[in-house]
C-alpha cells in the first residue's frame, strides 16, 4: 500500500480455480487484500454479493460455486476511506467429468439375435468434449454380461428371455478422456409369443377290451409363455396310423377310445396331434398309446 490506495496482490494473475471454489466452505479465498491500517473495506459492484472481505482477505461466500462455462470472470469494487479500486477476477477453467448419459431406447424383444441394437447413447459434458462409452465392470448387481457396446450403441450379446429375465440393469460409463461418469439403465425384455412345444400324453395307456369312450389320458404342453391357453386336435401326417381309433377333446385335451382294443393284435397305437396356443402358433407331434393285456375268457 502507498498509504492512500490498496490492491489485490498480483491482480494480473487468474484468481479462481472453479474446482476449489465449487465448495460451500469459506476457507478458500482469492488473494490477500493489502489495505491501510484497520480501515473498513466495502465491496460493491454486480458480483459483490458473491464475496466477503474478512481480515483483509477476499473470500467466496459459503455455498457459492463458480462455473467457468457459465461465467468466466467477475468484477468487484473495493472501497475504503473514499478510495475505490475495481478488480476483474478470472476463473481458471478445469476439466469436469461428463454429467449425464442418455439411451434413446430401453426395450428389446426376447429371442432377438445377438447383436440386436437396444439403443444409441449420447452424453452431456460441461466442456462439450467428445465422449466415449464403455460397459462398467460387471458385478452381481448388474447384467452387463448380457450386452455389448460399440459405435455408441448398446447391443445384445445373446438371446434374452422375457419369462425368466424381465427387466435387466446395465451400467454404462461415459469418459471425456480425463473424467468418468457412470449411470444405470433398466432394459425391459418384451415378451414375444412362442410356439408351444410338442404335446405330451399322460398316461397314454388303455387296457384291452375296454368299451368305446374309455379315457386314455390327457394332452398337455410346457409352453414358455405364462398363462397361455391351448387347443388340441388330431391331424393327418406321418405317424397318424391310428388317428381313426381315438377322439380328442379340443379344449381339455382328453383322449378317449373309439373302439375296443385287443392286446394280442394291437399292443401300441400311434396318433398325430397338434397343439395351438392362444396366439395361433401350432406345433405337431406323434404320440404312442400303449394297450395293456387283460385276462381273456377261454
Amino acid at each position: 500500500t502507498d498509504g492512500s490506495n490498496f490492491w489485490l496482490k498480483d491482480p494480473s494473475a487468474p484468481l479462481f480455480n472453479k474446482r476449489l471454489y465449487g465448495t460451500s466452505s469459506s476457507e478458500w479465498y482469492a488473494q490477500p487484500v493489502d489495505c491501510v491500517g484497520v480501515n473498513e473495506i466495502v465491496l460493491s459492484g454486480n458480483d459483490a454479493e458473491l464475496f466477503d472481505v474478512v481480515d483483509s482477505e477476499l473470500f467466496l461466500k459459503p455455498g457459492v460455486s463458480l462455473d467457468y462455462e457459465t461465467k468466466s470472470s467477475y468484477e468487484v469494487t473495493l472501497t475504503t476511506s473514499g478510495v475505490s479500486v475495481t478488480h476483474t477476477l478470472s476463473i481458471i477453467d478445469t476439466n469436469e467429468a461428463p454429467t449425464a448419459i442418455t439411451l434413446d431406447n430401453d426395450t428389446v424383444l426376447e429371442n432377438a439375435t445377438a447383436g440386436t441394437v437396444v439403443g444409441r447413447l449420447t452424453g452431456t459434458d460441461p466442456e462439450g468434449d467428445k465422449l466415449s462409452f464403455a460397459l462398467a465392470v460387471d458385478d452381481e448387481t448388474i447384467d452387463n454380461e448380457l450386452f455389448t457396446l460399440g459405435n455408441g450403441s448398446l447391443t445384445t450379446a445373446g438371446l434374452l428371455d422375457a419369462e425368466t429375465m424381465g427387466v435387466l440393469t446395465v451400467r454404462i460409463e461415459a469418459s471425456d478422456g480425463t473424467g468418468t461418469f457412470a449411470m444405470d439403465f433398466d432394459i425391459t425384455v418384451l415378451n414375444v409369443n412362442e410356439a408351444p412345444p410338442e404335446p405330451t400324453l399322460d398316461p397314454g395307456i388303455v387296457a384291452e377290451n375296454q368299451p368305446s369312450g374309455t379315457v386314455v389320458g390327457t394332452l398337455g404342453t410346457a409352453d414358455p409363455d405364462q398363462g397361455d391357453t391351448f387347443e388340441y386336435r388330431l391331424v393327418p401326417g406321418a405317424g397318424d396310423t391310428d388317428n381313426d381309433k381315438f377322439n380328442v377333446a379340443k379344449d381339455t385335451g382328453v383322449v378317449t377310445t373309439k373302439v375296443a382294443f385287443d392286446f394280442e393284435t394291437t399292443s401300441r397305437c400311434n396318433i398325430r396331434v397338434a397343439v395351438k396356443d392362444s396366439g395361433g402358433l401350432e406345433t405337431e407331434g406323434v404320440l404312442t398309446v400303449l394297450v395293456t393285456n387283460g385276462n381273456d375268457a377261454p
